[in-house]
């Protein structure tokens, strides 16, 4: 038992400095962002966005309805 909690606290921890990287990289990323200018910001968005054919093929994805699981 004190085994367990050792290795969820061990697991904590580390999740805790993981967060807290994450937090940091999009504090410094949200301050870059602000750095630049409006054709530098919108450029830097652009080269993530999806193409327009896999943003419609996920439309469609998203529209048909779900197939329903039976029980055997």
């Amino acid at each position: 038992m004190l085994d367990e909690l050792k290795d969820i606290e061990r697991e904590l921890d580390r999740i805790k400095r993981r967060v807290r990287a994450m937090i940091n990289h999009l504090e410094k990323r949200h301050v870059r962002l602000n750095q630049l200018s409006d054709d530098e910001l919108l450029s830097e968005v652009g080269s993530r966005t999806l193409p327009a054919t896999d943003i419609a093929k996920l439309l469609a994805s998203a529209e048909k309805p779900a197939k329903k699981k039976t029980r055997s």
